[in-house]
């Protein structure tokens, strides 16, 4: 029987990303502001899962440091 995969949103790092999810995470607090970033992808390729992944990463730098406090909106 082959493995399947859920279409549940992963808040863990499933797909080997997370250089790309810290990435992004340090870009988001060390950038200048206001900036918008649109996460874009067909059906299926994993963008909720990265928005809760950075999500959680922006939460540990507003935790551990006294910079910006960055925000997240889901729609």
């Amino acid at each position: 029987m082959s493995k399947s995969f859920s279409d549940i949103p992963a808040h863990q790092d499933e797909f080997n990303i997370k250089n790309y999810i810290q990435g992004l995470a340090k870009f988001i607090m060390e950038c200048e502001t206001p900036l918008t970033i649109a996460i874009q992808g067909d059906w299926g390729t994993g963008k909720t899962s990265i928005m809760y992944q950075v999500e959680d990463k922006l939460m540990d730098y507003n935790q551990s440091t006294n910079s910006k406090n960055a925000k997240t909106i889901f729609f």
